[in-house]
């Protein structure tokens, strides 16, 4: 019986997890260079392995061109840097708009896994001719 508890905790743990990151959506968007020295006999595979390796040899100089943060409820806080050429702004708002369909789909995918059933919107109003 313990393990099942266990297990049955950990699955709402994560879940409620999940359920905090889909309900804030952030983009952040940089401009800038990043120099680093990756060792040119093994280099990295990966970009969390260029990361690792880069982060003891650093040196960045970064500039926040935008940030986008949306919430489930609707509401949105965003910054634009005064200097943000159009085209750094379109590629931001080309981002957020990805995260944003990404969410869906994810939010969606959560929605058939756990077989809830679909609900549409009701258009027509419920009344009868001649009443009111």
């Amino acid at each position: 019986m313990g393990a099942f508890t266990d297990a049955f905790q950990k699955i709402g743990t994560r879940i409620s997890e999940g359920l905090a990151d889909a309900a804030s959506l952030d983009v952040v968007t940089f401009t800038g260079t990043i120099e680093a020295d990756i060792s040119p006999t093994s280099p990295p595979q990966t970009f969390e392995e260029v990361l690792a390796a880069a982060s003891a040899t650093t040196t960045a100089k970064v500039r926040l061109l935008a940030s986008t943060q949306s919430k489930l409820d609707g509401d949105i806080l965003a910054y634009y840097d005064t200097a943000i050429t159009p085209e750094e702004a379109s590629a931001h708002n080309e981002l957020v708009e990805l995260a944003q369909q990404n969410r869906q789909a994810i939010i969606e995918f959560v929605h058939q896994v756990v077989g809830l059933p679909d609900i549409e919107p009701d258009i027509e109003p419920d009344i009868e001719p001649g009443a009111g």
